[in-house]
This record gives structure tokens, sequence and C-alpha cells, in this order.
């Protein structure tokens, strides 16, 4: 089920996303892998979001993979914080 494309809506991920940063929270996401061809559920910790050819992107350390990772914001299907980030 791919219900991405221009209607999809990025103002309530952009909104934990930014609560997320500001309150260095992680958050888990279900993100849809093109390479893959399915979705994973990821705990992240967002960096920052920035646009690439107007496309907002989320830089973010991915636990899953325990490495920085770069998720285009239009492939996340679910998101919700999950606590704070041990320091």
């Amino acid at each position: 089920n791919r219900d991405f494309g221009p209607s999809y809506a990025y103002s309530e991920t952009l909104d934990v996303l930014n609560q997320a940063i500001e309150n260095h929270q992680l958050v888990e996401i279900d993100y849809y892998s093109a390479n893959q061809g399915e979705f994973t559920t990821r705990k992240v910790k967002p960096e920052n979001i920035e646009r690439k050819s107007g496309t907002p992107y989320l830089n973010a350390f991915c636990y899953l993979r325990k490495a920085d990772r770069v998720f285009k914001l239009s492939r996340i299907k679910n998101i919700k914080i999950v606590g704070r980030k041990k320091k």
C-alpha cells in the first residue's frame, strides 16, 4: 500500500520531527524502503530536516542500521515519539 505522492501530507510528520529534534527525543518510524519494496520499523534519533530540490529529507541516526541515514519524508508512513536520547 503506497499512498505517497504529491498529496501526501507532511505536516504531522514535520510537527513530530521538529518536536523530537528540539527536545532530543527518539522517534519510531515505519519507513518504506524502495530497494527492498517493503516497510521497516526503525527507531531513529532525528538530527535535522533539509530540502533537496524542494523535497524534504530527515537526517537521523538509525538504530537498526547503527549508522547515520537520510530518510525521504514521503516514505515515512507512521511516526511516534518513543523516548529521550541517552546522554
